[in-house]
């Protein structure tokens, strides 16, 4: 019996018990990148004086390829983390609001004693807020 059919009879049940989707299920994006495959292997690697030997060991490559043993031994490709420019970091940081202003003003209050605190400043932050609500 060829390795390839005996590959097949043996991890067949594997394969599809581990697949999310049935076999007819499979996105179109799989398919083409397994074109590409076949076609970068058939130009590349493979013989090309026989179109059955060419094919044959395409076969044979994908399925050394797929076969869930060697997926497993394989180290998954590491990518490179880059560094945000300064000026993109500054424009995902949330702005400054009214809010955030009236909220700090309101802490630097609270740390003054309440003897200190200035009743023109008291009435002109109730107006600010007034004026927040309308808005």
């Amino acid at each position: 019996m060829a390795t390839g059919i005996r590959r097949l009879l043996i991890y067949g049940p594997d394969i599809i018990d581990s697949a999310l989707l049935l076999i007819d299920k499979l996105s179109e994006e799989a398919r083409e990148s397994t074109n590409k495959l076949i076609r970068r292997y058939r130009k590349n690697v493979f013989r090309k004086y026989s179109r059955v030997k060419n094919l044959e060991a395409v076969f044979g490559r994908l399925l050394a390829a797929t076969d869930p043993y060697v997926a497993s031994l394989r180290k998954p490709p590491q990518k490179k983390l880059k560094s945000l420019l300064p000026d993109a970091i500054d424009l995902l940081l949330q702005p400054k609001t009214r809010e955030d202003e009236v909220n700090e003003d309101e802490v630097d209050e609270d740390e003054v004693d309440e003897d200190e605190v200035d009743e023109d400043k008291v009435v002109e932050n109730e107006v600010d807020n007034d004026e927040h609500d309308l808005i």
